[in-house]
């Protein structure tokens, strides 16, 4: 092969190494400005409201025969700017999670334990709480993938009630330019992470 052959495959070669790769994200990554290891200490209430979000007295986000394990991250953060913390949840584990990612629920404090503010399927850690707000709430980040999604920031935005409960509802929006943030839930998904439920 002549020399003139050998640069022109070397660099065809250097350039399809660089490209990313089909199922690589796509569009702006959101600037995370720190990252929140999750909270070290059990909250009984926090869980019982976890097991139980709704209150109707039966299960939701466990298994209750045990058959498959679920664990849990949990941050604590002023997402209304109230000076109360809400509290960020992520449930993962054969229960919890499919190939487009795992649940994530948001509580407040009220009545003496925890009311579940929104649940969110189909989420990966970490979820980056943004600096810009919506309806006076911090608007969610994360990153949305999985089910021959091809993988992509999305921006969750409260509607004066709860953030939406899909990645693929209004008022989603994809990731804008400049979208800074701090990152939660920060850890693996492995069952040796996290608290068991």
């Amino acid at each position: 092969m002549n020399s003139r052959a050998s640069k022109t495959l070397a660099a065809a070669a250097l350039i399809l190494l660089a490209a990313p790769p089909l199922s690589a994200q796509r569009g702006p990554k959101p600037l995370v400005t720190g990252q929140v290891r999750p909270e070290a200490a059990r909250d009984a209430a926090l869980e019982a409201a976890i097991k139980d979000p709704d209150g109707d007295g039966r299960p939701d986000n466990h298994d209750p025969e045990g058959t498959f394990w679920t664990r849990y991250y949990y941050n604590r953060v002023d997402l209304n700017g109230d000076g109360e913390p809400e509290v960020l949840v992520y449930l993962f584990g054969p229960y919890m999670c499919g190939s487009g990612g795992c649940n994530t629920l948001v509580f407040r404090r009220g009545g003496g334990g925890y009311k579940l503010v929104s649940d969110i399927p189909l989420t990966r850690n970490p979820i980056i709480v943004s600096e810009r707000k919506t309806n006076g709430w911090h608007d969610l980040v994360f990153l949305a993938s999985g089910g021959g999604v091809r993988a992509h920031y999305v921006v969750l935005r409260f509607n004066g009630k709860s953030y939406p409960d899909s990645s693929a509802e209004d008022p989603v929006r994809p990731l804008g330019a400049n979208t800074r943030g701090r990152a939660y839930l920060v850890g693996s998904g492995e069952k040796e992470t996290g608290f068991a439920l």
